[in-house]
């Protein structure tokens, strides 16, 4: 009878566990996301500049953004969920621009450096 419980209690834990793991387990990332930090020359962050994303260099040109953000305290606009692709950006006053690549699951981080 002891052989019973134990065999019963083994395989209500192994079966806890096999359910824990897979509760547990992550789903597949479909968004990335990237970090734009925003300085001048001297490396002081540009605060409250707009920044635009755009998925071409041709989409930026022409004012057809992705999106529009403004950068923090810190000079930093952090922007996420965004589909993996390549991504253009630029600033409202500063005559510069770069690009990035998007992927899934993983944060990219950039640097803009400005010249006025």
């Amino acid at each position: 009878m002891k052989r019973i419980a134990y065999l019963i209690l083994g395989m209500l834990l192994v079966s806890s566990s096999v359910l824990w793991i897979t509760a547990c387990a992550d789903e597949d990332e479909t968004t990335g996301g990237i970090t734009i930090t925003v300085v001048d020359r001297y490396g002081v962050p540009i605060v409250g500049e707009a920044v635009y994303l755009a998925k071409s260099i041709g989409a930026l040109s022409d004012g057809n953004y992705y999106g529009i953000y403004y950068t923090d305290a810190e000079g930093k606009v952090k922007i996420v969920e965004l589909p993996p692709h390549y991504y253009w950006y630029d600033t409202e006053h500063y005559d510069i621009y770069g690009a990035a690549q998007v992927h899934a699951g993983i944060m990219t981080f950039v640097t803009l450096y400005v010249v006025e």
